[in-house]
């Protein structure tokens, strides 16, 4: 009887870290093939984002132009498409919005930037986008750094800023 119980024991933890592999790989297929949309839902902020101040969106401008600028001069779009990423971060932290301890730098930066429907969907492309150049071991390219200088237009667009001109950013070509 004690046998039995052994084998049985021994024959359902294979089974489970059988079905755990199985799921591991189908999540590895997914990101691998992914578009780089966001899994899952995206960030919905309840509480009201104040307005951006002209000095807010002068810097989500300048960073903006930085990171277009990044965009074209790297030689690596993977690491152009994670400096992106970071710039939008360093343009939310000059918000003087309070970061949460339990916000994520994607969640923040979407609180802070994605106040309208255009530049939401824009965040979410290029975040998805950096996700993909941060953690996954798929290939980034050409394609992706277009697609992130398309989001960075947009957000531009949808948060209602004009270009910077290179001279007022210290002589980005």
């Amino acid at each position: 009887m004690r046998l039995a119980s052994v084998v049985a024991a021994l024959a359902a933890g294979i089974a489970l870290a059988a079905v755990l592999w199985f799921a591991m790989r189908a999540l590895g297929r997914l990101l691998a093939n992914s578009d780089a949309r966001p899994l899952g839902p995206t960030l919905e902020v309840t509480a009201p984002v104040p307005e951006a101040e002209p000095a807010q969106s002068r810097a989500l401008s300048e960073q903006i132009s930085l990171a277009l600028g990044d965009l074209e001069g790297a030689d690596d779009p993977r690491r152009a498409i994670m400096a992106c990423w970071l710039h939008l971060e360093a343009a939310a932290a000059t918000s003087g919005i309070e970061r949460l301890p339990t916000e994520t730098s994607g969640e923040f930066v979407r609180k802070v930037l994605g106040g309208r429907d255009r530049a939401s969907i824009a965040l979410d492309r290029l975040h998805g986008l950096y996700l993909r150049a941060r953690f996954s071991a798929v290939p980034v390219g050409d394609a992706e750094r277009d697609a992130a200088r398309d989001a960075l237009e947009r957000l531009r667009l949808g948060a209602g800023l004009r270009p910077q001109p290179a001279a007022s950013l210290g002589g980005i070509q």
